[in-house]
């Protein structure tokens, strides 16, 4: 959803995101949404209930409690980069900070670079101009721009558990559709002989039971089906007509 977002407004020059705990939590472009989002409310005039029921100080502003979270400004390069991340299909919770000390320079623009960055100023630092020819100045490289440090970056670890979670609803869907197909065996009055039913009822109990003994969504074992019992009397009246031929 963010990234539809940023996609269908690309003129968005900044947002907000809640960090806690190196990650961001949320990323809005509202700074007071972005707190009330982060605080576990849905929307601001909610936020402003809160603290209109807070005590207030001898200034009359509510003394809110410390939040665990910091409010930061996501803009310029930085936005660029949680851009790439969502438009590659990560949410807020899966992008933290790639160094835990740069969340300070979250608010600052990286592509200010000192004057003295370049190859061609530190030369010039160290040597005479006078001493500089014309066809030595023309070897001098050009001035560089260094790309800047990924401040932001993906937390694989979290898209895992997304696609592991995404792969445990496949399978829980297809349990559920196997379950409402055998329901009809577990009726008393459908016709279906008691053998088959305690097949049926032992088939019922795996399925249920299918998600609480593996540990990962590769190691499920479907469990085959008992016979039903309208492929036992298709299987009966084809015997019946093989025989009749035979005769």
């Amino acid at each position: 959803m963010i990234a539809q977002a940023l996609e269908k407004k690309p003129w968005i020059q900044s947002m907000f995101a809640a960090i806690q705990n190196n990650r961001l939590v949320y990323c809005v472009e509202n700074e007071t949404l972005c707190e009330a989002l982060a605080r576990g409310f849905e929307t601001i005039a909610e936020l402003r209930e809160w603290e209109a029921a807070l005590p207030a100080d001898a200034w009359g502003q509510p003394i809110r409690p410390r939040a665990p979270f910091e409010i930061r400004r996501l803009e310029g390069a930085v936005l660029e980069q949680y851009r790439a991340l969502a438009d590659a299909g990560y949410r807020p919770g899966e992008i933290i900070l790639a160094e835990p000390d740069v969340a300070n320079s979250l608010t600052e623009s990286l592509a200010d670079v000192p004057a003295d960055s370049s190859d061609a100023a530190q030369f010039a630092e160290t040597t005479d101009a006078s001493e500089i020819s014309e066809s030595s100045a023309a070897l001098l490289p050009p001035p560089t721009t260094p790309e800047p440090p990924p401040l932001l970056r993906a937390d694989d670890s979290a898209l895992e558990r997304r696609k592991s979670r995404a792969e445990w609803d496949e399978i829980r869907a297809r349990r559920n559709a196997l379950l409402a197909e055998s329901d009809k065996y577990m009726l008393p009055d459908y016709p279906v002989d008691d053998e088959n039913r305690a097949a049926y009822r032992k088939y019922r109990e795996k399925l249920r039971n299918i998600t609480n003994r593996v540990d990962s969504p590769a190691a499920v074992k479907w469990p085959e089906p008992p016979e039903s019992p309208e492929a036992k009397k298709q299987s009966r009246g084809a015997k019946k007509k093989s025989r009749g031929s035979v005769a």
